[in-house]
């Protein structure tokens, strides 16, 4: 009866996953989860140990008759599939990189649902012995079942952060906000004051404020493809678009456009610290000007295909530049091959000032120390009939606690919290509103730009475990699962007690 309690919580204790699974909100923190899913488990262990103990593969136990061998063996097969089951769990709690944990979690609930027929079988045969049991529950077995289940609330209360989705924020639903057109750049003020959104069109809103105001003469005809909010320099904002680029001193604007001789601007990257220039990705290669964007000459030597230009950044006193082709470096005077990475669409850096590079078909690399290394284990990854498989990943933005969010063009956003070493897919339903080109955490929530437009994600308190957690959880689902056991089967657990169950095993022998 405790046992068939324990698989019942352990069930009821997974439908907030399965539902995370399926794209729909959990009703409760899934820190919450884990703590009485562990409890739980940790009490099955107990009663999983007592019962096989009991049967094992003997033909008669005391107290039980018309025992078959067969019976034996499903008991048995019982006890395997659920130490199976605990196991993978358990193992799914270790800190392993985000795939292994992964294929581990996964290797969980497959067990668990194989166990489904013959939990089932097994109590459909035994129904008839376990409702006239019911019916005679006596006051100890009643103190037994109490000492399993009050624990439970005490686990919830004490819920943190265990499972990989759990720890990566998972839990919540994604709402709709703000401007609902096409939008693929995203950014935050360097005050870190307003928020500036581009696609069809340009939107600014202040923090805190719910209302979003238009500005700057872009639409779904002439939409933002790049954007640089710099922190120094004459200007404020530089939005590259269809016609050209376009930059303001304020984000409110007026906006005017730069005389450079370039369409479809991807990126701007600035420098007016050191080098006093600003650059320009475009349709017509790369682009410079030193003088504040009055004057611009086209500097797209070395590049394999400029007509496909796209990304820029710097990197400490070295800037970086992409196109379908490749990453390359500036040396001063051409493009030199950095990486044969193709179809980098975004450059980002990590809080310990690394390079990242996303790619629409390659994946993800980081530079560090004069090397590009793949930093993308775990991202989904697609087999293309057409080509080589590929792994689409738009852009990647940095939280706090080593959390990082990756935007992909068809699966939705993965999360990492490893600082982008290992990834794991956390919101897969939010492609259906198409490429999730920018995901950035701001406070407490997540904004994510769209095809469909800006999506917020509240994020769940999600307090990873520490040690002495995992010991109280794990150590009371023992603990309260020994009472259990011992006060069930105390000499007043019934009518008759041990002097019943004494007499049983007389009957047993056989005469001489």
């Amino acid at each position: 009866m405790c046992l068939g309690l324990l698989v019942t919580l352990a069930w009821l204790s997974a439908v907030p996953y399965l539902l995370v699974g399926s794209g729909l909100r959990s009703p409760l923190r899934l820190a919450t989860t884990d703590a009485v899913h562990l409890y739980v488990g940790s009490a099955m262990v107990v009663f999983l140990v007592a019962k096989v103990g009991r049967v094992g593969l003997r033909t008669t136990v005391p107290g039980v008759s018309g025992l078959v061998l067969w019976q034996r063996w499903l008991s048995w097969s019982l006890g395997v599939g659920y130490a199976a089951v605990i196991l993978t769990g358990a193992f799914a709690l270790v800190p392993w990189s985000a795939p292994v944990r992964g294929d581990l979690a996964d290797a969980h609930l497959i067990a668990s649902v194989w166990m489904v027929v013959p939990t089932t079988w097994h109590v459909v045969h035994h129904r008839a012995r376990a409702y006239r049991r019911l019916r005679r529950i006596r006051a100890p077995r009643w103190l037994g079942l109490a000492l399993l289940v009050v624990p439970v609330g005490a686990a919830a209360v004490v819920g943190r952060a265990a499972a990989l989705p759990s720890q990566t924020g998972a839990g919540a639903a994604w709402a709709p906000t703000g401007p609902r057109v096409f939008l693929d750049r995203l950014a935050l003020t360097p005050d870190r004051r307003q928020l500036v959104a581009g696609g069809g069109g340009l939107f600014i809103q202040r923090l805190g404020d719910a209302r979003w105001r238009r500005v700057g003469p872009f639409s779904d005809d002439n939409p933002v493809l790049g954007l640089e909010l710099p922190a120094r320099g004459p200007f404020a904002v530089l939005a590259g678009a269809v016609d050209g680029l376009w930059g303001a001193a304020r984000v409110e604007g007026p906006y005017e456009r730069l005389p450079v001789q370039a369409t479809e601007v991807h990126a701007v990257a600035v420098d007016f610290d050191r080098t006093g220039t600003m650059w320009a990705s475009s349709e017509q290669g790369m682009w410079r000007t030193t003088d504040g964007g009055r004057r611009w000459e086209d500097l797209s030597a070395g590049l394999a295909d400029p007509s496909s230009a796209w990304s820029l950044a710097w990197r400490g006193q070295s800037l970086f530049g992409s196109d379908g082709r490749g990453v390359y470096r500036w040396t001063g005077d051409r493009w030199t091959p950095s990486s044969s990475q193709y179809g980098v669409v975004m450059f980002d850096t990590d809080p310990t000032g690394r390079l990242v590079a996303s790619s629409m078909g390659d994946g993800v690399r980081t530079y560090d120390r004069g090397r590009w290394r793949p930093t993308q284990a775990g991202l989904t990854v697609h087999d293309h009939r057409a080509g080589p498989a590929g792994v689409h990943v738009v852009s990647v933005s940095f939280g706090l606690g080593g959390r990082a969010y990756a935007g992909t063009m068809e699966d939705g956003v993965e999360a990492s919290l490893d600082g982008g070493r290992t990834w794991s897919q956390s919101w897969p339903q939010l492609a259906g509103d198409g490429v999730a080109w920018r995901v950035l955490p701001i406070g407490s929530q997540l904004v994510a730009a769209t095809d469909r437009g800006l999506l917020t994600y509240r994020l769940p308190p999600a307090e990873p475990a520490r040690w002495w957690w995992w010991l109280a959880v794990a150590g009371g689902g023992v603990t309260a699962a020994g009472l259990a056991v011992w006060v069930s089967r105390s000499p007043i657990a019934g009518r008759g007690g041990t002097a019943r169950r004494a007499t049983l095993r007389l009957r047993s022998r056989p005469e001489r």
